[in-house]
């Protein structure tokens, strides 16, 4: 009696599922014999017949690429071939409808991976996007988000059943063309030229697969094509991009010879890349290769530079040319169990850069942490250092003016007098710059360090006024010198003169050194991490700022430093004057003076791990990537290759 064999053998000699072999026998592309109700065994003649027409398909193949190799037409990446004069038939299997069953696309799980990392990525990493015109949008970059999740999700589902969800396939692959297109568009608004090339070919590719079919492989090297081309045209385009110019700066070449170089380059890879996945194997394994080179060293780059999401980005995409040409072969081998092994594998090292992604998470939220307890202490510290600076000058102006020598000396106009004296003063104080001294009418009568008034007639000062008015120590908020004509913005502490028998005198002012003060501030910053010291006055003026332009001008109404003049403390986030989405640590100053201080770190700078972080969690990543691909090609596409001569089964 003739052999016969079950569904499962079946399935295990042919390499395919159980349902497949059910699909076939239903449909009577296999011929089997019932033996129950829903039991089916294959006859030996049956199976040598699948057998042979597997062989001759794979010899087929073989012939036809010779032929048409010969003949000039184009062999198709995915075992088909383009003549000039018709469509690629489809030899693969096609008499049991595998084609897609064992080869799935890889431009397909690229989008897939790439939108899913993406989006992980710029969800977890909202604080990276610190300037102003992309927060007004945040709500769009949200979504944005989600869609590129949700989209990745879907493509990879459903290209895993693409036979029985054709129609959910391209839905996905719209609602990632629209991610993409918004996303461009932000970027593009922001002048992030290089991104907008990056993501904008990557979106006219995928709306093109939507409605055109180019196979498994060709839309991958397409956007290789694409990315190439657009590099140089960035670099004429946008050379002052920052991204650009460190290239730019780096290869310590002009902006147009940059880009003449790698317009060669492209054009020679581009070359490469088609000749070899048309003509040479060898070749085509290279040119990937030397791809997944260029784009891991920059996703390390972008991660060095703390471009988190782009850095991912490029790891995926040279992830996808390492696998390129193994992907490529299994197109042609067909062994289901190869490719199941290819897409764990790449599913796996998906898994590896989402997880680097949470590390780079988890670590930037423990730094953030940190540094929200240690601006604090410092805003506190700071704070200190300025009242008592203020406190000494306070407690100097206030012995000055009950100086019976100096009094007498102001009433007398004694310059002599008043010079020493005012010296002593001066060196006693750190925190002073100057010392004016008006008569009772309040007209400047003497100025140390010596110096030109633009006007004598200063009573219409605040700092006379009220001095003179209440009697009291009194501390103005800033306001524009007319000593030498240099409009510098300064805040005094003035006291009132008056004589033995009550009589008032003038006025003692005493300007703050707002540099010297500021500069002694700046230290207790930690420049490295981009932070600063701030300090308004009553009026929500600038006081103290590195940027000395700045002074005397109002903050922002949404700066949280504001919140200080009411008397509270605390940690925000906010934007500072710059645009920058910063971490802002604030507090009140000496309630009888209603000013305020703050410590404003940009969350940028604070997110950044340290370059040893960035090269580890970079560097394992992509080692993973590499020792994972070169194993897979060694280990098991050469295997199956050598088991089956080249060719499918």
């Amino acid at each position: 009696m003739a052999a016969t064999y079950t569904v499962k053998q079946v399935a295990e000699i042919l390499g395919y599922s159980t349902n497949s072999i059910y699909t076939f026998l239903k449909e009577k592309r296999i011929k089997g014999v019932r033996v129950g109700r829903g039991r089916f065994r294959v006859p030996q003649s049956e199976l040598n017949r699948l057998l042979l027409i597997t062989k001759s398909q794979t010899s087929a193949i073989k012939q036809m690429e010779r032929m048409e190799s010969a003949a000039g037409a184009f062999i198709m990446p995915d075992g088909g071939v383009i003549a000039a004069h018709e469509a690629a038939p489809s030899f693969s299997l096609s008499v049991l409808g595998r084609t897609h069953a064992v080869t799935a696309n890889i431009f397909d799980w690229f989008i897939g991976v790439g939108a899913i990392v993406s989006g992980v990525a710029l969800f977890l990493f909202n604080q990276t996007f610190n300037v102003v015109h992309i927060q007004s949008v945040a709500p769009i970059v949200s979504a944005t988000r989600i869609l590129l999740i949700g989209g990745g999700i879907g493509i990879l589902l459903t290209n895993l059943f693409y036979d029985t969800h054709r129609i959910w396939h391209r839905v996905f692959h719209g609602v990632l063309v629209v991610a993409g297109a918004v996303m461009t568009t932000l970027l593009a608004t922001v002048g992030d030229i290089d991104a907008v090339g990056v993501y904008g070919t990557l979106t006219a590719v995928i709306a093109l697969t939507t409605f055109v079919r180019l196979g498994k492989i060709i839309p991958f090297a397409l956007y290789l094509t694409l990315l190439a081309l657009a590099a140089p045209i960035v670099v004429f385009v946008a050379p002052t991009d920052f991204h650009v110019a460190v290239l730019i700066n780096a290869l310590h070449m002009t902006p147009a010879v940059t880009g003449v170089v790698l317009s060669v380059i492209s054009f020679v890879f581009i070359l490469l890349l088609w000749l070899g996945m048309y003509r040479n194997q060898a070749l085509f394994l290279v040119c990937s290769y030397v791809a997944a080179g260029a784009y891991f060293f920059l996703g390390f780059s972008f991660a060095q530079s703390q471009f988190w999401s782009r850095a991912f980005y490029f790891m995926i995409v040279g992830l996808t040319c390492m696998y390129l040409p193994s992907w490529k072969d299994l197109s042609l081998i067909g062994n289901k169990k190869a490719h199941a092994l290819a897409i764990g594998m790449f599913g796996a090292l998906t898994a590896v850069i989402l997880l680097g992604i949470m590390i780079v998470y988890v670590c930037q939220l423990n730094v953030v942490a940190i540094v929200n307890g240690e601006d604090a202490q410092k805003v506190d510290f700071a704070r200190t250092v300025l009242e008592t600076d203020i406190q000494s000058v306070k407690s100097i102006v206030t012995i000055a003016s009950i100086n019976p020598a100096l009094i007498t000396a102001v009433q007398a106009k004694d310059m002599t007098t008043l010079t020493d004296l005012s010296r002593i003063i001066f060196e006693s104080g750190h925190s002073i710059r100057r010392i004016v001294i008006l008569d009772k009418n309040g007209q400047a009568i003497f100025l140390y360090p010596f110096g030109i008034f633009v006007q004598t007639d200063l009573s219409f000062r605040d700092y006379f006024i009220q001095s003179r008015d209440t009697g009291r120590l009194y501390i103005s908020d800033i306001f524009e010198a007319l000593v030498d004509g240099s409009h510098r913005k300064v805040v005094s502490i003035s006291a009132p003169l008056y004589t033995s028998d009550k009589q008032f005198a003038g006025v003692f002012v005493a300007s703050l050194d707002l540099v010297a003060i500021s500069a002694r501030l700046q230290k207790i910053a930690v420049t490295d991490r981009g932070e600063y010291i701030v300090v308004l006055d009553s009026h929500g003026k600038r006081i103290m700022h590195p940027t000395l332009s700045l002074i005397g001008t109002d903050t922002e109404p949404d700066d949280p430093t504001l919140l200080g003049l009411q008397g509270k403390k605390g940690v925000a986030q906010g934007n500072t004057y710059d645009g920058i989405y910063s971490m802002i640590a604030y507090a009140g100053i000496d309630s009888s003076l209603h000013w305020a201080i703050a410590l404003k770190a940009p969350f940028n700078k604070i997110y950044a791990l340290s370059n040893t972080a960035n090269i580890i969690v970079a560097g394992f990543i992509i080692g993973c990537i590499v020792v994972a691909a070169i194993i897979f090609q060694v280990n098991y596409v050469f295997k199956y290759k050598s088991q089956n001569g080249g060719g499918g089964p």
